[in-house]
């Protein structure tokens, strides 16, 4: 259904795309090295919600991002040396993820 684009520095959620528009095929080498890309059952509506800033309770920006999988979890032990050199391509990860192996960043508030 969807694919959420981590990076692959830290697998903060950056974007996402639907089945129709990203695949194997036309996935540029940027993507399969700068990012992890990962497929979920998440609806495209639901999966965006993941790529917004985290604000405190004050409404002050605290991240660019909040949401992360981890990526140790996800990303198959024989392709983890990847995820540091970022020219090598990490084939994308097919295996779907659920909505609760995404984590969200907390802050100093709690939030």
């Amino acid at each position: 259904m969807t694919w959420l684009h981590c990076d692959v520095r830290d697998g903060s959620v950056v974007s996402c795309s639907s089945d129709e528009d990203f695949t194997e095929a036309n996935a540029s080498h940027e993507m399969k090295s700068q990012f992890v890309n990962i497929h979920t059952d998440i609806p495209i509506d639901k999966a965006r919600l993941y790529k917004k800033p985290l604000f405190d309770s004050n409404g002050n920006f605290v991240k660019k991002r909040q949401w992360f999988v981890d990526l140790r979890a996800v990303v198959p032990v024989e392709h983890r040396g990847k995820i540091a050199d970022r020219e090598q391509e990490i084939p994308l990860i097919k295996t779907s993820i659920a909505a609760e192996e995404i984590t969200k960043v907390r802050t100093l508030d709690g939030r």
